[in-house]
C-alpha cells in the first residue's frame, strides 16, 4: 500500500496523519493546517485515509512498512490525527526533540488514565506498571529510525493480541493502542521526552480554554489543538479555528 504518489528521495522530516474518517466534514481543516505548516517548514506531509487493521488506532504503527513500500526517505516523523489543527506560527518542533521519542502527557481525565493503567496491568501485562505521569498521549508522537524496532513491536503485539485487546477495551470502556504503547514503552525502557501541553492541547472545554466571550481562546496559548473531546461542537470549533488562523 502506498501513501504517496511520488517517491521522496531526499531525507525530510515527515508529518503523518492517519484517519479512519476520510469523508469527515472536519478533515479538510486538519489536513490543510498541517499541509501549510509542513510546507512552510520544508517538511513532507503524508496522509493515510484507509484502515490497515480492524482497530484504526493501530494504523499509525505500520508507518515504517508504509514508508519503505512507498520508497520514502525520512529523518524524523511526527504522527498525529485528523482531529487536530496546528497554529501556522508554531515553531519547528523537530528542532526540539534531541533525537528522542517525543510525546505529551495524557492531560485529560485522570479517572480514564488510571483505569487504563490498572486494567491493562492486571489483564495483559502481568502486574507490571509505571508512573501515571509518564503516560503519553499517542495522538501526538515524534519518532525516528532509532524507534523502528519499538514501533514494530507495538504493531506485532497488536497483531498477536488483537482479540484480548478488543475484549479489555470493550469490557472496561478503555483505549486500545494508547495503553499498549505506554506499557511497551516502559517495558522496553525507551528513552523519551515529554513535551509541554502547548504541543497537544486536549480537553479544551474543561480547561476553560474555550468560553462564550472567546471561543478560540486556546489559540493564544499553544500550538496544536485537539478537538476529539468536543464531539458535539467539533465541526463548528474546527471551522472557526481554521478560519481565524489561516484565512
Amino acid at each position: 500500500m502506498e501513501i504517496s504518489k511520488k517517491s521522496i528521495s531526499m531525507k525530510k522530516n515527515i508529518v503523518f496523519i492517519s484517519t479512519s474518517e476520510p469523508n469527515s466534514t472536519t478533515l479538510q481543516y486538519s489536513i490543510n493546517s498541517w499541509k501549510k505548516w509542513s510546507y512552510d517548514n520544508d517538511h513532507e506531509f503524508l496522509i493515510l485515509d484507509e484502515n490497515i487493521c480492524d482497530d484504526s488506532s493501530f494504523n499509525k504503527y505500520f508507518i515504517f512498512d508504509l514508508l519503505e513500500e512507498s520508497n520514502i526517505e525520512y529523518d524524523q516523523i511526527l504522527m498525529t490525527n485528523s482531529n487536530s489543527i496546528i497554529h501556522p506560527n508554531a515553531p519547528n518542533i523537530f528542532n526540539l526533540t534531541n533525537n528522542k521519542l517525543n510525546g505529551t502527557f495524557y492531560d485529560s481525565s485522570y479517572d480514564f488514565l488510571l483505569r487504563n493503567i490498572e486494567n491493562y496491568s492486571k489483564y495483559m501485562f502481568d502486574g507490571f506498571t509505571f508512573p501515571y505521569w509518564e503516560y503519553l498521549d499517542t495522538e501526538f508522537l515524534i519518532i525516528n529510525n532509532k524507534h523502528k524496532n519499538f514501533i514494530n513491536k507495538v504493531k506485532d503485539f497488536y497483531l498477536k493480541n488483537l482479540h484480548d485487546i478488543d475484549n479489555i477495551k470493550s469490557t472496561f470502556q478503555l483505549n486500545s493502542d494508547q495503553p499498549v504503547f505506554n506499557f511497551l514503552l516502559h517495558q522496553e525502557k525507551i528513552d523519551f521526552n515529554i513535551l509541554p501541553y502547548e504541543w497537544n492541547m486536549q480537553d479544551l472545554l474543561r480547561k476553560e480554554a474555550i468560553n462564550n466571550n472567546n471561543p478560540t481562546l486556546f489559540t493564544n496559548i499553544g500550538w496544536v489543538y485537539q478537538f476529539n473531546f468536543l464531539s458535539s461542537h467539533k465541526n463548528h470549533l474546527m471551522q472557526n479555528t481554521y478560519k481565524k488562523l489561516y484565512q
